[in-house]
């Protein structure tokens, strides 16, 4: 028969220290999640539409979502909040890049 081996006693892992953010910044990244999800939800919804208006065997025009740019500000909108969420510095020249194109073109949605 064969032997049983016991395994050595294991020490459960240490669970990492979460420290308290305070509720103002709780509240900004919330926000900030929101505001990119909302915008990427435009996005989609803009392309998912203009999908199902090819698959008809129709041709995009300027008065589509994609072709207008609102689809590209809705993204870019998105994008700015998970930049502003980040808040590195290496982000300075694209989120100046968006906010030029952006201010361009109609300005934040929503």
């Amino acid at each position: 028969m064969a032997d049983i081996l016991a395994f050595p006693e294991r020490r459960p892992a240490a669970q990492p220290q979460l420290r308290a953010v305070p509720q103002s910044t709780a509240a900004y990244n919330r926000n900030q999640l929101i505001y990119a999800s909302e915008a990427f939800a435009a996005a989609l919804a803009e392309t998912c539409g203009s999908l199902r208006f090819t698959n008809d065997g129709n041709a995009l025009d300027e008065t589509s979502a994609i072709c207008s740019g609102e689809t590209l500000q809705s993204a870019l909108t998105g994008i700015m909040h998970l930049l502003n969420l980040r808040g590195m510095a290496e982000d300075a020249a694209l989120r100046r890049s968006i906010r030029h194109w952006l201010e361009r073109n109609g300005g934040h949605r929503g």
